[in-house]
Protein backbone atom coordinates (compact mmCIF):
# COMPACT_ATOMS: atom_id res chain seq x y z
CA UNK A 1 0.00 0.00 0.00
CA UNK A 2 1.28 3.35 -0.91
CA UNK A 3 -0.12 6.99 -0.90
CA UNK A 4 -0.78 8.22 -4.64
CA UNK A 5 -2.29 11.97 -5.15
CA UNK A 6 -5.28 12.27 -7.28
CA UNK A 7 -5.63 15.12 -8.73
CA UNK A 8 -9.25 15.63 -10.04
CA UNK A 9 -9.82 16.31 -13.58
CA UNK A 10 -11.66 19.42 -14.72
CA UNK A 11 -12.71 18.08 -18.20
CA UNK A 12 -16.23 18.14 -19.56
CA UNK A 13 -17.12 14.48 -18.86
CA UNK A 14 -15.93 14.75 -15.02
CA UNK A 15 -17.39 17.68 -14.38
CA UNK A 16 -21.08 16.54 -16.02
CA UNK A 17 -20.55 13.16 -14.58
CA UNK A 18 -19.78 14.79 -11.04
CA UNK A 19 -23.15 16.92 -11.55
CA UNK A 20 -25.56 13.80 -12.08
CA UNK A 21 -23.51 12.58 -9.10
CA UNK A 22 -24.51 15.05 -7.24
CA UNK A 23 -28.20 15.39 -8.00
CA UNK A 24 -28.63 11.62 -7.37
CA UNK A 25 -26.65 12.12 -3.98
CA UNK A 26 -29.50 14.71 -3.26
CA UNK A 27 -31.93 12.03 -4.20
CA UNK A 28 -30.78 9.41 -1.98
CA UNK A 29 -31.02 11.59 0.74
CA UNK A 30 -34.24 13.25 0.39
CA UNK A 31 -35.28 9.03 -0.21
CA UNK A 32 -33.85 8.21 2.89
CA UNK A 33 -35.27 11.01 5.00
CA UNK A 34 -38.76 10.23 3.80
CA UNK A 35 -38.32 6.65 5.19
CA UNK A 36 -38.33 5.31 1.72
CA UNK A 37 -34.81 4.53 0.76
CA UNK A 38 -34.70 4.57 -3.15
CA UNK A 39 -32.20 1.86 -4.77
CA UNK A 40 -28.21 3.07 -5.15
CA UNK A 41 -27.44 3.33 -9.29
CA UNK A 42 -24.24 1.45 -9.25
CA UNK A 43 -23.50 1.80 -13.24
CA UNK A 44 -23.25 5.84 -12.18
CA UNK A 45 -20.46 5.52 -9.82
CA UNK A 46 -18.86 2.27 -12.01
CA UNK A 47 -19.15 4.47 -15.10
CA UNK A 48 -15.95 6.46 -14.25
CA UNK A 49 -13.96 3.91 -12.99
CA UNK A 50 -11.32 3.78 -15.59
CA UNK A 51 -9.97 7.30 -13.97
CA UNK A 52 -9.05 5.90 -10.75
CA UNK A 53 -7.24 2.52 -12.64
CA UNK A 54 -5.21 4.77 -14.63
CA UNK A 55 -4.24 7.27 -12.38
CA UNK A 56 -3.24 7.55 -9.24
CA UNK A 57 -3.36 4.04 -8.82
CA UNK A 58 -1.81 2.91 -12.38
CA UNK A 59 -3.93 -0.16 -12.45
CA UNK A 60 -3.48 -1.29 -8.98
CA UNK A 61 -5.08 -2.20 -6.55
CA UNK A 62 -5.76 0.40 -3.90
CA UNK A 63 -5.01 -1.72 -1.04
CA UNK A 64 -2.91 -4.55 -1.88
CA UNK A 65 -0.78 -3.04 -5.06
CA UNK A 66 -1.66 -6.00 -6.95
CA UNK A 67 -2.01 -5.40 -10.60
CA UNK A 68 -5.61 -5.55 -10.86
CA UNK A 69 -6.34 -7.05 -14.89
CA UNK A 70 -3.50 -9.54 -14.10
CA UNK A 71 -5.46 -10.98 -10.52
CA UNK A 72 -8.95 -10.71 -10.87
CA UNK A 73 -11.75 -8.19 -12.07
CA UNK A 74 -11.64 -4.67 -11.28
CA UNK A 75 -14.50 -3.20 -8.97
CA UNK A 76 -14.96 0.46 -7.74
CA UNK A 77 -14.42 0.38 -3.57
CA UNK A 78 -16.11 2.42 -1.48
CA UNK A 79 -14.15 3.30 1.35
CA UNK A 80 -17.11 3.93 3.86
CA UNK A 81 -19.35 1.06 2.86
CA UNK A 82 -22.96 2.29 1.12
CA UNK A 83 -25.17 -0.51 2.24
CA UNK A 84 -24.89 -2.21 5.33
CA UNK A 85 -22.13 -1.45 7.97
CA UNK A 86 -19.86 -4.54 9.44
CA UNK A 87 -17.66 -4.05 12.31
CA UNK A 88 -14.03 -5.46 12.04
CA UNK A 89 -15.40 -9.40 12.53
CA UNK A 90 -18.11 -8.96 10.24
CA UNK A 91 -20.93 -8.56 12.67
CA UNK A 92 -23.77 -6.00 11.59
CA UNK A 93 -23.16 -2.90 13.19
CA UNK A 94 -26.36 -1.49 15.67
CA UNK A 95 -25.10 2.06 16.68
CA UNK A 96 -23.88 1.97 19.97
CA UNK A 97 -27.20 -0.25 21.24
CA UNK A 98 -29.77 0.74 18.94
CA UNK A 99 -32.15 -2.25 17.36
CA UNK A 100 -31.46 -0.98 13.90
CA UNK A 101 -28.45 -1.76 12.21
CA UNK A 102 -26.93 1.02 10.76
CA UNK A 103 -28.06 1.94 6.79
CA UNK A 104 -24.59 2.42 5.45
CA UNK A 105 -22.84 5.44 4.49
CA UNK A 106 -25.53 6.20 1.66
CA UNK A 107 -24.78 10.00 0.91
CA UNK A 108 -21.53 9.35 -0.39
CA UNK A 109 -22.37 6.24 -2.59
CA UNK A 110 -21.76 8.49 -6.10
CA UNK A 111 -18.81 10.79 -3.97
CA UNK A 112 -15.31 10.38 -5.75
CA UNK A 113 -13.81 11.25 -2.93
CA UNK A 114 -15.16 7.41 -1.41
CA UNK A 115 -14.33 5.69 -4.25
CA UNK A 116 -11.08 3.19 -4.43
CA UNK A 117 -9.71 0.74 -7.49
CA UNK A 118 -9.81 -2.46 -5.90
CA UNK A 119 -8.66 -6.25 -6.56
CA UNK A 120 -11.53 -8.68 -5.87
CA UNK A 121 -9.09 -10.44 -3.04
CA UNK A 122 -9.48 -6.94 -1.61
CA UNK A 123 -13.21 -5.96 -2.15
CA UNK A 124 -15.32 -9.36 -1.21
CA UNK A 125 -15.74 -11.14 2.39
CA UNK A 126 -13.73 -14.46 1.87
CA UNK A 127 -11.76 -17.24 2.95
CA UNK A 128 -8.29 -17.39 1.74
CA UNK A 129 -5.79 -20.21 0.90
CA UNK A 130 -4.83 -19.94 4.37
CA UNK A 131 -8.01 -20.68 5.85
CA UNK A 132 -8.48 -16.76 7.36
CA UNK A 133 -11.36 -14.45 6.53
CA UNK A 134 -10.14 -11.88 4.67
CA UNK A 135 -11.86 -8.92 2.06
CA UNK A 136 -13.31 -5.98 2.99
CA UNK A 137 -17.21 -6.33 2.27
CA UNK A 138 -18.93 -4.16 4.23
CA UNK A 139 -16.16 -3.85 7.11
CA UNK A 140 -15.24 -0.58 8.57
CA UNK A 141 -14.36 -0.24 12.28
CA UNK A 142 -14.45 2.81 13.88
CA UNK A 143 -13.03 3.85 16.99
CA UNK A 144 -16.16 5.60 19.24
CA UNK A 145 -20.05 6.22 17.10
CA UNK A 146 -20.35 5.74 13.71
CA UNK A 147 -21.75 8.56 11.50
CA UNK A 148 -25.32 8.19 10.95
CA UNK A 149 -26.35 11.70 8.80
CA UNK A 150 -24.72 13.15 5.45
CA UNK A 151 -21.51 15.10 7.00
CA UNK A 152 -21.25 13.27 10.28
CA UNK A 153 -18.43 11.29 8.27
CA UNK A 154 -16.18 14.31 9.28
CA UNK A 155 -16.23 13.72 12.69
CA UNK A 156 -15.85 9.98 12.63
CA UNK A 157 -12.72 8.20 13.40
CA UNK A 158 -12.16 5.62 10.71
CA UNK A 159 -9.78 2.68 12.18
CA UNK A 160 -8.38 1.72 8.25
CA UNK A 161 -6.15 3.57 6.39
CA UNK A 162 -7.47 5.16 3.25
CA UNK A 163 -4.47 5.39 0.58
CA UNK A 164 -5.93 8.11 -1.45
CA UNK A 165 -6.57 10.78 1.62
CA UNK A 166 -3.27 9.92 3.66
CA UNK A 167 0.09 8.46 3.43
CA UNK A 168 0.75 4.66 4.57
CA UNK A 169 4.16 5.28 5.59
CA UNK A 170 2.47 7.15 8.26
CA UNK A 171 1.39 3.60 10.15
CA UNK A 172 3.23 1.20 8.09
CA UNK A 173 6.47 -0.38 6.74
CA UNK A 174 7.60 -3.21 4.92
CA UNK A 175 10.07 -5.76 6.27
CA UNK A 176 13.34 -7.46 4.84
CA UNK A 177 11.19 -10.76 3.49
CA UNK A 178 8.06 -8.77 2.29
CA UNK A 179 5.53 -8.29 5.34
CA UNK A 180 3.63 -5.48 6.51
CA UNK A 181 4.57 -4.71 9.51
CA UNK A 182 2.55 -1.51 12.27
CA UNK A 183 4.38 1.46 13.03
CA UNK A 184 3.54 1.68 16.76
CA UNK A 185 1.04 2.86 18.09
CA UNK A 186 -1.06 2.54 14.97
CA UNK A 187 -4.35 0.71 15.41
CA UNK A 188 -5.52 1.78 11.57
CA UNK A 189 -2.35 -0.39 10.44
CA UNK A 190 -3.59 -3.67 12.69
CA UNK A 191 -6.81 -3.36 11.15
CA UNK A 192 -5.56 -2.32 7.60
CA UNK A 193 -3.24 -5.76 7.23
CA UNK A 194 -5.87 -8.24 8.93
CA UNK A 195 -8.64 -7.06 7.12
CA UNK A 196 -7.07 -7.08 3.68
CA UNK A 197 -4.82 -10.12 4.71
CA UNK A 198 -1.77 -8.24 3.81
CA UNK A 199 0.20 -11.10 5.03
CA UNK A 200 -1.76 -14.16 4.98
CA UNK A 201 -2.17 -13.99 1.15
CA UNK A 202 0.99 -15.91 0.27
CA UNK A 203 1.25 -14.40 -3.52
CA UNK A 204 1.51 -10.87 -1.61
CA UNK A 205 4.59 -11.50 0.36
CA UNK A 206 6.12 -13.22 -2.39
CA UNK A 207 5.00 -10.51 -4.88
CA UNK A 208 6.90 -7.77 -2.65
CA UNK A 209 10.04 -9.62 -1.44
CA UNK A 210 10.89 -10.53 -5.20
CA UNK A 211 10.14 -6.78 -5.63
CA UNK A 212 12.42 -5.78 -2.79
CA UNK A 213 15.27 -8.28 -4.33
CA UNK A 214 14.85 -7.09 -7.91
CA UNK A 215 14.98 -3.02 -7.22
CA UNK A 216 17.82 -3.88 -4.65
CA UNK A 217 19.71 -5.64 -7.46
CA UNK A 218 19.27 -2.71 -9.66
CA UNK A 219 20.33 -0.23 -7.70
CA UNK A 220 23.25 -1.72 -6.64
CA UNK A 221 24.33 -2.50 -9.85
CA UNK A 222 23.97 1.51 -10.64
CA UNK A 223 27.38 1.58 -8.87
CA UNK A 224 29.16 0.23 -11.58
CA UNK A 225 27.14 1.24 -14.74
CA UNK A 226 27.97 3.53 -17.77
CA UNK A 227 27.07 6.87 -17.73
CA UNK A 228 24.00 6.09 -20.42
CA UNK A 229 23.04 2.88 -18.63
CA UNK A 230 22.38 4.47 -15.15
CA UNK A 231 20.40 7.81 -17.06
CA UNK A 232 18.18 4.90 -18.13
CA UNK A 233 17.87 2.74 -15.41
CA UNK A 234 17.65 5.76 -12.95
CA UNK A 235 14.76 6.71 -15.10
CA UNK A 236 13.18 3.26 -14.56
CA UNK A 237 13.56 3.48 -11.45
CA UNK A 238 12.34 6.71 -10.26
CA UNK A 239 8.89 5.70 -12.32
CA UNK A 240 8.45 2.54 -10.14
CA UNK A 241 9.34 4.12 -6.72
CA UNK A 242 6.59 6.41 -8.19
CA UNK A 243 3.70 4.07 -8.03
CA UNK A 244 3.97 2.41 -11.42
CA UNK A 245 4.50 -0.87 -10.98
CA UNK A 246 3.20 -3.17 -8.24
CA UNK A 247 4.52 -2.94 -4.87
CA UNK A 248 5.95 -0.01 -4.33
CA UNK A 249 6.00 -0.11 -1.11
CA UNK A 250 8.93 -2.59 -1.35
CA UNK A 251 11.14 -0.78 -4.42
CA UNK A 252 11.01 1.94 -1.64
CA UNK A 253 12.04 -0.12 1.06
CA UNK A 254 14.62 -1.79 -1.21
CA UNK A 255 16.43 1.96 -2.21
CA UNK A 256 16.18 3.31 0.93
CA UNK A 257 18.06 -0.36 2.04
CA UNK A 258 20.95 0.40 -0.67
CA UNK A 259 21.23 4.02 0.22
CA UNK A 260 21.90 3.34 3.70
CA UNK A 261 24.31 0.13 3.34
CA UNK A 262 26.28 1.91 0.62
CA UNK A 263 26.78 5.08 2.87
CA UNK A 264 27.25 3.06 5.85
CA UNK A 265 30.28 1.16 3.82
CA UNK A 266 31.68 4.38 2.84
CA UNK A 267 32.10 6.02 6.11
CA UNK A 268 33.71 2.67 7.23
CA UNK A 269 36.12 2.39 4.53
CA UNK A 270 36.43 6.53 5.17
CA UNK A 271 37.28 5.35 8.72
CA UNK A 272 39.93 2.73 7.94
CA UNK A 273 37.21 0.23 9.10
Amino acid sequence: MTHLNFTEPTDTEWTTWIAQCNTASLSLIASHTAGTPEKINTSLYAGQKHRFYDAPFHGKCAYCESKIEETSPNYVEHFRPKGEVRDIKNVIINNHGTTIPHSGYYWLAYNWKNLLPTCWNCNTWHEDKSGVMVGKGNRFPVDGRYAEIPGGEATEAALLINPMHENPDVHIYMDEVGFIRNKPGSTKADNTVELFGLNTREALVNGRKKEYDNISRRVKLLFIASESEKAQEMREIKEISEGREEYTIAAKRAIADVLVSVQTTSTQLGSGL
